[in-house]
């Protein structure tokens, strides 16, 4: 946020990017590379932990595990 290269978006907001949670089946490799550049790459900001409350459709969303 302090140098620009990151925006805040709403839980509800669709994203086309990649979404980084600790539910992914795969790791972020450079194969992301290209789909990041394009769409972008999400982190969402709370435990880990308490990641399985959060009400969030996954269905048309890539994910990756970032562990």
């Amino acid at each position: 946020m302090k140098y620009g290269l990151l925006k805040e978006i709403n839980i509800t907001s669709k994203f086309q990017g990649l979404l980084l949670t600790p539910t992914g089946k795969q790791m972020c490799s450079k194969l992301d590379v290209q789909l990041i550049k394009d769409k972008g790459i999400c982190v969402i900001d709370c435990s880990w932990a308490k990641f399985s409350e959060l009400k969030i459709n996954l269905t048309h969303v890539e994910t990756r595990s970032c562990k």
